[in-house]
């Protein structure tokens, strides 16, 4: 069959991703650095590769049967890619994640028909990661089910094993090190089998988060870098087969990620960001002549919600003035642009208050962004979050009631809330699919606003 034929399932386009070599945010005298660029895989993910091979090699040997469900936790790369293959071959999947992880990568795993189990946390860190094995334990202890266990899986490495023989194939031989992010070890350990078969001078470099830098003897702790820095050594690591370990601290895989865009073209996560930090520190040590293979590990589109790639405040007035231009309605940004700063984050944090159950994935918003973000800008998030978790049943029945009873706070609160929460709140609540639930509940206030709209 050739490239150009149609594929018979999307199963068959995982892999054959591109590479680029870094043309700026590389210093001069440096070795090359060159990217795969793995969100080309249908999830946008390099998980799709070891998600095919672990659940492949399952119905082999007969651990995954038919009629059997998945189960899974993930902070929500190997979720969707998981999920994928499973829509793709018939089998239910269940998925214990974490509010920790981004709200795309969430819906992306129940897009695929995945059910979830959602823990709440803030924060990445060990606690995280042993919540989410236990709750999936207990899942898995059920009859009929096949848990892909995927720290303890060795089958998911050999995923990645085709994917540094690409590389190779791609540089004409031209690979003398690999640097990869670290979170079940399996990428590294799969693409450095792939590359010491070819070249067994092949330096593998681990990199790991500078907050939770356990591989290289330190204390865990918390950091957001998705996907990797588990808070402990994983289980098949293997010291043996790296020649060097770099902690990379979030900021700088964050800085280094938004550098990516803009200067490169390349939109991805902060992972990729690490992954391109640390190939560059190895760059410097190597000749000019040598070459640095990395991984662009997932698409920027999973981290759309969180503070990696979350417009700052001019950003949004430029974007809402544009809209006025067009037509918008003038008078709700011109109140926006009224409203103190400090009103409307005490509207948020009161709305927050009276609904603990969005606390934890708006409170770390208002927290850590120092003013640079519109508070206003939470309360569509905060509709959104309602909308995701209504659909997952994880709220309690009194929850309508009492969101209802909140925006009428917020007016009595203070009248000159009054087009914040009509633009703010109402508008995203005409949009969701509770607003028939909710619209009895409001009071005469909220209706009000809403009537105007």
């Amino acid at each position: 069959m050739s490239d150009s034929a149609p594929h018979n399932t999307v199963l068959h386009s995982i892999g054959h991703t591109a590479l680029v070599r870094l043309q700026h945010v590389v210093p001069a005298n440096c070795a090359n650095v060159i990217v795969k660029l793995e969100w080309q895989n249908p999830t946008g993910s390099m998980k799709d590769r070891m998600a095919l091979e672990a659940i492949a090699r399952a119905e082999e040997d007969g651990r995954l049967r038919p009629g059997d469900t998945v189960v899974e936790y993930t902070g929500g790369s190997t979720g969707a890619s998981l999920a994928l293959v499973c829509a793709i071959k018939g089998y239910p999947i269940r998925i214990v994640t974490s509010t920790a992880f981004s709200r795309e990568k969430i819906d992306h795993m129940a897009a695929y028909g995945a059910e979830l189990t959602v823990l709440r946390h803030d924060g990445i860190s060990k606690q995280v990661f042993v919540d989410m094995i236990a709750a999936a334990e207990r899942l898995a202890a059920q009859p009929n089910v096949y848990w892909t266990n995927q720290l303890q899986n060795r089958d998911m490495a050999r995923g990645y094993e085709v994917l540094g023989e690409e590389a190779w194939q791609q540089t004409q031989g031209h690979v003398d090190a690999f640097v990869q992010m670290v979170g079940t070890s399996h990428s590294l350990r799969g693409v450095a089998a792939a590359l010491r078969a070819r070249n067994p001078k092949c330096k593998i470099v681990a990199v790991e988060p500078a907050e939770s830098a356990v591989l290289s003897g330190g204390l865990p702790g918390v950091h957001n870098i998705e996907g990797v820095g588990i808070g402990y050594v994983p289980p098949l690591w293997e010291p043996s087969l790296v020649d060097a370990i770099v902690p990379v601290s979030t900021t700088q895989a964050t800085e280094m990620a938004r550098r990516l865009a803009r200067e490169e073209g390349l939109f991805a996560g902060t992972s990729s960001g690490a992954n391109v930090c640390a190939a560059i520190e190895i760059a410097k040590s190597l000749p000019p002549t040598s070459t640095v293979l990395t991984l662009m590990i997932d698409s920027g589109l999973k981290y759309l919600s969180t503070s990696l790639y979350r417009r700052v405040e001019s950003e949004q007035r430029d974007s809402l003035s544009g809209k006025l231009a067009d037509g918008g309605n003038g008078r709700a940004w011109h109140s926006k642009m009224r409203y103190p700063m400090e009103k409307q984050r005490e509207a948020v944090a009161r709305l927050l208050g009276a609904l603990p159950e969005l606390q934890s994935s708006h409170a770390e918003h208002l927290a850590d962004n120092d003013g640079e973000l519109l508070p206003y800008m939470y309360f569509p998030d905060a509709v959104r979050d309602a909308q995701k978790q209504l659909c997952l049943g994880s709220l309690p029945p009194d929850f309508l009631d009492r969101f209802a009873r909140a925006i009428e706070m917020l007016l009595d609160w203070d009248p000159g809330a009054h087009d914040l929460v009509g633009l703010g709140i109402i508008d995203e609540l005409k949009e969701a699919d509770f607003w028939q639930a909710i619209y009895p509940k409001l009071g005469p206030k909220s209706r009000a606003v809403a009537a105007e709209g």
